[in-house]
């Protein structure tokens, strides 16, 4: 029974996360970089970025409170997008940069499904359907 529990707290937890993160970046920026590889959130999203040739050897952090991108300036160069999702990718040799973008949505969207998924699989399983009832012959 713990266990269950256990299990349905972590689901719980998740979907609480995503839900949170995805209202606080429509207030807040949140960017996040090491060598080649970046992640930035932008007004309702996340945005991943690596880069072929590497910036600084050690972490970089910055954060504040109106968000630098919005979907609508992120989208407008973006090779592929559909849904909120998109993906650019900046060729100008030697230098590669590839940005993929993931709408908040879908994060919880698929924590709600973990959740939903979880729950039913935990549950316990009745011994039969209804009420115990009797049924007595009429006489």
């Amino acid at each position: 029974m713990k266990f269950r529990w256990c299990i349905r707290g972590f689901a719980i937890a998740l979907l609480t996360f995503c839900l949170s993160v995805w209202g606080w970046s429509y207030f807040y920026y949140v960017h996040i970089a090491y060598k080649s590889y970046e992640v930035e959130t932008y007004t309702g999203g996340v945005k991943f970025r690596v880069d072929n040739i590497e910036g600084s050897a050690s972490w970089w952090f910055d954060h504040g409170h109106r968000p630098l991108l919005s979907l609508s300036n992120l989208m407008n160069n973006a090779n592929w997008r559909f849904l909120g999702f998109a993906y650019q990718n900046w060729s100008s040799p030697p230098r590669m940069i590839r940005d993929i973008a993931i709408p908040f949505w879908f994060p919880s969207l698929l924590s709600g499904g973990l959740l939903w998924f979880m729950w039913r699989q935990t549950r316990v399983e009745m011994a039969g359907r209804g009420f115990p009832v009797e049924v007595v012959q009429a006489k």
